[in-house]
């Protein structure tokens, strides 16, 4: 609600997810720092052709700068 922003990035080849990545942050989530686990619940049928549609659980830790 404040504006601030995180941005993270999965990536998934083959089928298999990669690790969780934090890209960037402002104000409040500069410099946070995280570690996560993924967990691919999918993927499922795409809604449309040459889409992808997914869902995942994630579980971990952050530290505030």
């Amino acid at each position: 609600m404040d504006g601030d922003k995180t941005l993270s990035t999965i990536v998934v080849a083959d089928g298999k997810e990669g690790p969780l990545t934090r890209a960037a942050g402002t104000g409040k989530y500069e410099g946070m720092e995280t570690t996560r686990t993924v967990e691919q619940l999918g993927p499922f049928k795409p809604i449309k052709d040459g889409t992808s549609h997914g869902c995942n659980r994630q579980t971990g830790t952050y530290k505030m700068k």
